[in-house]
């Protein structure tokens, strides 16, 4: 049962007080209610995700297995009101009043983080730090050890980051050698090498949700599960969300300074999700602050693809993707005298691939859920291992038909060269 965190010893008259303002309230701690997307991780790779008080036991995204060894780390803080303050991951920081509060998990801090494996499984201390040799094998949740039902409690959020240890030498099972295969010589015909997975990788994702005249409901979340996910497969992400042009570019230089600075071998990816239009045959990205009364503007507000394309040339790296899942009505029509129904079609540089939510000139789903059609087939289809990156877009097109009836399919225009690339070998 979900306890109420508990100060000490309150007058009655405070503690009666305090039931009052909860039936005000009508709180109620939450469990993760909708799925989440679920991975099992390589040695070496990690898993971040967010972690808050008011989910009593949240699902971490992760399945660990039985005798394996995890690290997992947790920065933050989150508040529980003005009775017990702030505090970190292990609980401290808070309140006098509350510190001594012993929580539901022993051995934990009132605030402390707390986890268990399965929904079943023994709780145990997770604190900021905690080297972990799973029990048992099943789905990794985590939550808060004590909460408190008080309007306005349960404010901030821990950013966990769960990674999976290399075996250790009692741990490693040795194997004959396998028997040396024949070399054969290589031909003209010979398919190129796979390109590493251990290359540099860097991505920008950007989601713009809060437009004044015409707000999104999807797009932050999207951007939030996509930063979540290259993440996984060994990204290093720039995130930022609900940002005005001047914040946009300059986070399109800091992606650019990064990707030239990584030197040709690294792998660039750009995302947005948010308004995007087309004007004259030409693209652009809306920021949230875009005050746009007619065509004129856009060129003025917007953010022109051809600049997005133009600092991943500029760094002369290898491969480069552009994913963009802002194929949404353009809510300027009215002021507009062309039609610019959708995003027009953009020829790929070479070693890059642009993939669109949905057809030139189509209009993509925001998505009746958290997120768009579109991301999360594209989130789910980035995590499996051993698909390339053509067959694992023609994955996702065939996700999105089905989730759409048909009425969005998504599109790629690729000039990739070189070998097969996997997002995760």
């Amino acid at each position: 049962m979900v306890r109420m965190r508990h100060a000490r010893a309150f007058p009655s008259r405070v503690f009666l007080a305090m039931l009052a303002l909860m039936a005000l309230a009508g709180c109620q701690k939450t469990t993760q209610g909708s799925a989440v997307l679920q991975v099992t991780l390589d040695p070496g790779q990690s898993h971040v995700t967010q972690i808050y008080p008011t989910q009593f036991w949240q699902d971490a995204g992760v399945t660990v297995r039985a005798g394996e060894t995890y690290r997992v780390s947790a920065e933050g803080t989150w508040s529980f009101g003005l009775i017990c303050g702030v505090a970190d991951a292990n609980g401290s920081g808070n309140t006098p009043l509350c510190e001594g509060d012993p929580g539901s998990v022993p051995g934990a801090g009132s605030a402390a983080l707390v986890g268990k494996i399965g929904e079943t499984g023994a709780p145990f201390v997770v604190g900021k730090v905690k080297t972990l040799t799973a029990p048992a094998s099943g789905v990794l949740y985590m939550g808060t050890n004590a909460w408190d039902w008080l309007p306005g409690d349960n404010t901030g959020f821990m950013e966990v980051t769960v990674r999976k240890e290399a075996a250790s030498a009692a741990q490693i099972v040795t194997q004959p050698p396998a028997p040396a295969a024949k070399v054969q010589p290589l031909t003209p015909l010979d398919e190129p090498k796979a390109i590493p997975a251990s290359g540099p990788r860097v991505a920008l994702v950007i989601g713009n949700s809060n437009y004044p005249a015409a707000p999104l409901a999807n797009p932050v979340n999207d951007a939030a599960l996509m930063a979540r996910t290259l993440k996984t497969v060994g990204f290093e992400v720039i995130h930022v969300a609900d940002v005005d042009q001047k914040d946009m570019k300059r986070a399109l230089n800091t992606f650019g300074d990064r990707l030239d600075a990584l030197g040709g071998d690294a792998v660039g990816l750009f995302y947005y999700a948010g308004h995007g239009i087309q004007v004259n045959g030409r693209n652009y990205l809306i920021p949230v602050d875009a005050d746009i009364q007619n065509e004129k503007d856009v060129d003025v507000e917007g953010v022109a693809m051809d600049s997005v394309l133009t600092a991943m040339e500029y760094a002369q790296n290898r491969l480069n993707f552009v994913v963009l899942d802002a194929c949404r009505n353009n809510p300027y029509k009215r002021s507009f005298r062309g039609s610019t129904r959708g995003l027009a079609r953009m020829d790929a540089p070479s070693g890059t691939l642009i993939a669109y939510a949905t057809g030139p000139g189509d209009v993509a789903q925001d998505g009746a859920g958290t997120n768009s059609p579109y991301t999360e087939a594209l989130a789910r289809a980035i995590i499996k291992s051993g698909v390339t990156v053509e067959r694992m877009f023609r994955m996702v097109r065939n996700s999105v038909m089905a989730a759409t009836a048909n009425a969005q399919v998504p599109w790629e225009a690729s000039s990739l060269t070189g070998g097969d690339f996997y997002f995760r070998p």
